[in-house]
């Protein structure tokens, strides 16, 4: 690998976001490192705002060997940033840091992460039209991982020009048919599309709005409906699927893909199989 050496001691990394301390990505890192004797803590991160340039400054000073970034700063993060991957360049979005000697380097692994909830050659995918809902970058991401596997994506959102300049700056349009359609969604939207993704941290929990599902919304056994939050595993949106017989995506899955791709990212090395899934299992089990 390119970067310092992962194996040095007193090494640190973590989980930059603003709220953070929700998130189970420090069990299921820590747990892979512990078990791979490899001297690293992970830690909660949670930075304001107004403190995104001090924090990073503080990422290349301290010894840290990078950060995972969550909501809301997958893409605020971007200008304070050295270089790119083309990960990170195609889905406009970054949810890895590296530091390598005080250089910064944003990777995305959600893309990958996300595709990861898909079985190999999925029904779905072929059958491929996607409704996604939100705009941020977790949906950019998705976005880059989805347009060269399906016909058609429609990205609705409250902000309607940040939904086309989603798609024109991942350029989706090159691959598959693009489109955005204004807020709120209806029940001709979802009957028209196929895979229904929720990319918004609507039905997470401690999130003031619980549901952005119509109440008259049919969904089908032939409807895939995927959910990035992951607490709770069971949101509204996908209480709902489940009761009408579409088949549900759970958000643990993308979380531990983009984790264990983040993983090697960090150490070089890839974690037990299986332990940040059973990690995680276990720590939703207790919520």
């Amino acid at each position: 690998m390119k970067n310092q050496d992962p194996t040095g001691t007193n090494l640190l990394l973590g989980i930059l976001g603003n709220p953070v301390s929700h998130s189970l990505s420090p069990n299921m890192q820590q747990s892979a490192l512990d078990a791979l004797g490899i001297p690293m803590r992970y830690l909660h991160l949670p930075v304001e705002p107004d403190q995104l340039s001090g924090a990073l400054d503080g990422i290349r000073s301290l010894p840290f060997r990078g950060v995972n970034v969550t909501i809301p700063y997958k893409q605020a993060v971007m200008p304070y940033l050295d270089q790119l991957d083309a990960t990170a360049q195609e889905a406009n979005a970054v949810n890895v840091i590296l530091n390598d000697h005080g250089c910064l380097i944003g990777y995305n692994t959600d893309s990958a992460g996300f595709m990861s909830g898909f079985s190999h050659g999925s029904d779905a995918l072929r059958r491929g039209r996607v409704l996604l809902v939100g705009a941020g970058g977790a949906a950019c991401a998705i976005v880059a991982g989805l347009m060269r596997r399906v016909s058609a994506i429609t990205v609705v959102a409250r902000d309607t020009p940040k939904a086309q300049t989603l798609l024109n700056t991942v350029g989706a349009a090159q691959h598959c048919q693009t489109a955005t359609l204004p807020w709120p969604v209806t029940p001709a939207m979802i009957a028209d599309h196929g895979i229904i993704v929720n990319a918004t941290p609507i039905g997470m929990q401690g999130f003031s709005v619980d549901r952005w599902l119509p109440e008259h919304a049919t969904l089908t056994a032939l409807h895939t409906c995927y959910d990035t939050v992951y607490i709770p595993q069971d949101t509204p949106f996908l209480v709902e699927a489940k009761r009408q017989g579409a088949h549900c995506i759970y958000g643990k899955a993308m979380l531990v893909g983009q984790g264990e791709v983040a993983f090697q990212h960090f150490t070089g090395q890839c974690p037990p199989h299986g332990l940040m899934q059973t990690v995680l299992d276990a720590s939703l089990s207790l919520l």
